[in-house]
């Protein structure tokens, strides 16, 4: 609302979807990056997931219908997130392991 118009129900971009997708595109094939709107919304619900942005937030900023369509469609797991918690859940029980033999040994 913020930008200028003339009612309410102005668009601020006054192209189709189709051609406003298709200079985005173009655009960033010339960048070397080949990313669609559609992949750039996984990508946004997955990074704000990770950063641990609650759900009730994602889904209002991503304009989601439900927390199950965000969790079940759009959020994913990510490599070095996983890497990370599994050498937080492998230190953990290590942990437990060394302090068991230090016990063990009084």
């Amino acid at each position: 609302m913020a930008q200028p118009h003339k009612s309410p129900t102005d668009y601020i971009v006054d192209k189709s979807y189709n051609k406003v997708a298709q200079n985005f595109r173009r655009f960033m094939e010339r960048k070397g990056i080949n990313i669609t709107f559609h992949q750039l919304r996984h990508l946004f619900a997955t990074t704000l997931n990770n950063l641990g942005v609650d759900d009730d937030y994602i889904q209002k900023m991503g304009g989601w219908s439900s927390n199950n369509v965000l969790k079940s469609v759009y959020t994913h797991t990510s490599a070095p997130l996983e890497q990370q918690f599994q050498k937080l859940i492998d230190d953990y029980y290590l942990g437990l392991i060394k302090n068991s033999e230090k016990q063990s040994e009084r």
